[in-house]
């Protein structure tokens, strides 16, 4: 997956430096073409000035001998007097030869006297020779006949670095090209046109293929999205395997339990030296009744919860006193309270507390909700536990809530998660499958209903339990 999002990259990488490869490339001809314009101009101006002649197209390489077609010079009287008359030559022009050798001697003579006037200009200052306002322009002009439409800044250097023209001193100047103007002076006379694109980056971004480059994008987003997704399956089934494993040791270490309490207890029975009187014989008994009930209720309570997985409960739907049945909890429940040196408070203040449930699964919600807020209670202030009803339009709303350790910000969202339970401080010590929770989620959205949950760590926790009212028809 790595290896193709890179080569997706690559690509588009490959694609802005060829891209960019290009544009430097039309940049640089557009400067090499002003280049040769102030190169010739000068060249130009001179012929027009001392000979009065146009003959621009002529391109003279200096250095090397110039060698002048004979067919440039068809119609032209090529006489000695004439000739020497157009170009002011003093010496005696030889008579005889070919033309050629003839048009190649005053090829000669008049490339001495360009050199001559390219000396002469060499000597003089750059603004002399090329003005701001003209090299403005033919930038100007240049670039549009090359379609760059960039907005560019420029400044002219000599050899020492010392600036003559510049158009913007403050612009941070990233990526330049840079040409030599007139390269035929000498070396130690050189001048530099450096020219500025501070917006190339986006340009060359832009002039990719659309297609090509959102394809690839598409692509790598794709990858990214799919490698995102595979990361979360197997983190969700690593933390899923970690929960089902701490399930299968709390469920053996809470079956353990009761079962050496039965086995240690048949033991006894067994023995007869302990059961000799009937108080010890009912006090046996007594062990192995309360364990088995244990024992059942421990596996009931895992049945009952793959049961909901299967959707094979069925449930008994009727309109019920909510309060009533809040009641009966409660009354079982004080007893708990009261062995943790705290007590319930209720308030109920429904005007209509009959709602459609399952009187059986409902009174598992509120045992279950009860049960934590009891098991989780603090030891350094008085545990109070609060249940509250009351109308909010047609929904009956039941609270529960405790001043007991409360759950971290981490947790709250994993609490109804199956087999989660939070493994910090004293939470890590109380025994649980990580089940009741989510079977009290489940049983109160198949009643139609919400269960929201609140909680401040150190604090307490507080359920909220949302049903629809019934009304009689």
């Amino acid at each position: 997956m790595f290896v193709l999002l890179w080569m997706q990259l690559t690509q588009i990488k490959v694609a802005c430096e060829l891209r960019e490869d290009q544009f430097s490339h039309e940049i640089r001809k557009c400067l090499i073409d002003i280049s040769r314009y102030f190169d010739g101009k000068e060249v130009e101006e001179f012929i027009k000035s001392k000979y009065d002649s146009d003959i621009s197209s002529l391109h003279f390489e200096y250095g090397i001998d110039t060698l002048v077609d004979e067919d440039t010079y068809k119609g032209v009287d090529v006489e000695n007097k004439v000739m020497r008359s157009r170009y002011n030559v003093d010496k005696e022009v030889p008579r005889y030869g070919s033309r050629q050798e003839r048009y190649r001697y005053y090829a000669d003579l008049f490339t001495k006297e360009i050199i001559n006037y390219k000396r002469r200009q060499m000597a003089l200052p750059f603004e002399d020779r090329v003005s701001q306002e003209e090299l403005e322009t033919l930038l100007s002009e240049t670039f549009s006949n090359y379609g760059i439409k960039l907005p560019y800044y420029y400044k002219v250097v000599d050899g020492g670095g010392n600036i003559i023209y510049d158009t913007d001193k403050e612009t941070q100047r990233v990526y330049f090209i840079t040409q030599r103007l007139f390269p035929h002076d000498y070396a130690q006379i050189s001048y530099y046109l450096n020219v500025y694109f501070p917006s190339y980056k986006e340009y060359i971004f832009r002039s990719i293929d659309k297609k090509m480059m959102w394809s690839a994008i598409l692509f790598a987003i794709m990858l990214l999205c799919t490698y995102a997704y595979i990361i979360s399956v197997v983190y969700r089934q690593q933390k899923y395997a970690q929960m089902k494993s701490d399930f299968m040791n709390n469920m053996t270490h809470e079956l353990k339990t009761p079962i050496s309490s039965i086995s240690l207890a048949s033991q006894m029975l067994v023995d007869g030296e302990y059961s000799k009187t009937p108080e010890r014989l009912q006090s046996l008994s007594r062990i192995i009744f309360d364990e088995s009930k244990r024992l059942a209720f421990l596996v009931d309570k895992v049945l009952r919860l793959s049961s909901f997985d299967k959707h094979d409960v069925m449930f008994n739907f009727k309109s019920s006193n909510v309060e009533l049945i809040i009641s009966e909890v409660c009354k079982k429940f004080e007893l708990k309270a009261n062995s943790k040196k705290g007590h319930i408070i209720t308030e109920y203040a429904a005007k209509n507390p009959f709602a459609e449930v399952d009187e059986m699964h409902f009174t598992n919600v509120l045992y279950n909700l009860l049960d934590n807020a009891v098991k989780y209670s603090r030891t350094d202030v008085e545990p109070i536990f609060l249940v509250k009803t009351w109308n909010e339009g047609d929904k009956l709303l039941i609270s529960i809530e405790d001043n007991g350790v409360g759950i971290s910000h981490s947790d709250l969202k994993h609490i109804f998660d199956r087999f989660y339970r939070v493994h910090t401080g004293s939470l890590y010590n109380e025994k649980g499958f990580g089940l009741g929770l989510p079977y009290v989620k489940k049983v109160i959205e198949d009643h139609k209903g919400k269960i929201k949950v609140e909680s401040t760590l150190g604090k307490g926790t507080k359920f909220t339990i949302i049903l629809s009212t019934y009304k009689e028809e």
